[in-house]
């Protein structure tokens, strides 16, 4: 039941999909670069994984942060406009995202201005699930900081940076926050499956938001078909 659903690549036909980025946060950067050689072998440093487009043998691209908070989370890079997304994901879901930088105070403060220092290095939405929390990390690229251009096209509604849509997993959600959920994440969005009906008792809808993100919601087991 992750909250992530890796795609993985079709050899067959050989179309250019998208690779899942998962960061790894940790403040000691020699375990991360243990875990990584454990990851890739001695093929590759960890400085030349940072951009987090070398993959594994499984399609996954990682990356590490050095940071006391701990964790792992699953990252989506957008081309401008991260803090329109932020905002739009906190309204849908109910959340605060934690844990917000902006490009005018990261480590590459130096290098933007003007629009760019106002974009977002970092916004992180948690997730909680059988008492495990999953991160959704969000952040605008350096590239778009830099330039301090938004980039959101709202005719790319079906594909993600031009590439496959990451598809998220939300269960076990409660009736009233799932019509809520669906309903909000629907606007300016694509119906896969509208709610209806599931296996074992559930309720199941499948969208992709109008940033090109297909989100799997489900009901809590047993809630009933109303």
């Amino acid at each position: 039941d992750s909250l992530l659903t890796a795609m993985q690549k079709d050899t067959a036909s050989g179309h250019f999909v998208y690779h899942p980025v998962i960061c790894i946060q940790h403040e000691d950067e020699d375990y991360a670069r243990g875990l990584f050689r454990k990851i890739y072998g001695n093929s590759a440093g960890l400085e030349s994984l940072q951009g987090g487009n070398v993959v594994d043998s499984h399609g996954i691209q990682w990356r590490y942060r050095k940071d006391g908070n701990q964790g792992i989370a699953y990252c989506l890079e957008f081309d401008g406009f991260c803090r329109d997304v932020v905002s739009f994901y906190e309204r849908v879901f109910g959340l605060e995202a934690a844990h917000v930088v902006k490009y005018g105070d990261s480590p590459y403060g130096d290098s933007v201005s003007g629009p760019g220092a106002d974009m977002i290095y970092n916004a992180c939405l948690q997730f909680e699930h059988h008492g495990h929390m999953y991160v959704l990390q969000l952040s605008d690229s350096y590239e778009s900081a830099r330039k301090g251009v938004n980039g959101y096209n709202p005719d790319a509604l079906l594909f993600y940076q031009g590439l496959y849509n990451p598809i998220f997993t939300l269960r076990d959600i409660e009736g009233d926050s799932l019509s809520g959920n669906f309903d909000r994440l629907m606007s300016g969005g694509k119906i896969n499956r509208p709610l209806s009906a599931g296996d074992q008792g559930t309720r199941y809808g499948s969208l992709i938001d109008k940033y090109g993100i297909c989100w799997n919601l489900y009901s809590v087991v047993g809630e009933g078909n109303a």
